[in-house]
């Protein structure tokens, strides 16, 4: 299967958000939707698809801000992991679709796999989609999320950053901020380069 990614800068805090659809398929996801859907949607009627669903690679406000407004309007859900959606308080439950462990969710004609990456937060993940990897705030191009926030935890987010090292090296890596120096990178090349992921191999969590 081929995928097509459209990369989308919103906001004040630089985040991207990420509209994926499956080569011809007419329909897509959502990845960490937030600040302007007015923009989000125009993409989508430019690519000419239908968004059935949104992926939150976890629950801080900067990456579901206004989101409750779209997912009544499309008549879709925003799926989560049940361990973040305490945060997502201005959000109905009738809107979510929890995540409650690693697996793998067939949606808009794609099939994702969900990495469990919690330390940014409790119930972080990342998702997989045919040789990509988006990993909201788990992993930027140089660095990784803060683990100074209320729910972090840097000795998970040190595990975290271990299990990611072991995926495939040709993924191609989309991040939840435009932090680094480049907007996406294999995964290979981010394992080589990235000295928290360098810390953790070695056993140091971020905080130390």
């Amino acid at each position: 299967m081929t995928i097509r990614v459209i990369q989308i800068e919103t906001g004040r805090m630089a985040n991207f958000s990420y509209l994926v659809c499956a080569e011809n398929a007419g329909r897509a996801v959502l990845v960490d939707p937030s600040w302007d859907m007015a923009k989000l949607e125009k993409h989508a009627a430019r690519e000419k698809v239908a968004i059935e669903a949104c992926l939150l690679t976890h629950g801080h406000y900067d990456h579901s801000m206004q989101l409750a407004p779209l997912l009544e309007k499309l008549g879709i859900k925003a799926h989560i992991d049940e361990r973040d959606i305490f945060m997502l308080e201005d959000l109905p439950q009738r809107l979510l679709a929890p995540l409650n462990s690693a697996t793998k969710l067939e949606l808009a004609g794609l099939t994702i796999e969900v990495v469990p990456t919690p330390g940014h937060s409790p119930g972080s993940v990342c998702y997989i989609m045919d040789g990509n990897i988006f990993t909201g705030d788990t992993l930027f191009t140089g660095a990784c999320g803060r683990v100074d926030l209320p729910g972090s935890d840097p000795r998970a987010m040190t595990e975290s950053l271990r299990r990611i090292a072991t995926l495939d090296p040709a993924l191609v890596m989309w991040p939840g901020h435009a932090y680094g120096t480049v907007n996406s990178i294999t995964l290979g090349a981010e394992t080589k380069t990235n000295p928290y992921i360098k810390f953790a191999l070695r056993g140091i969590t971020p905080a130390e």
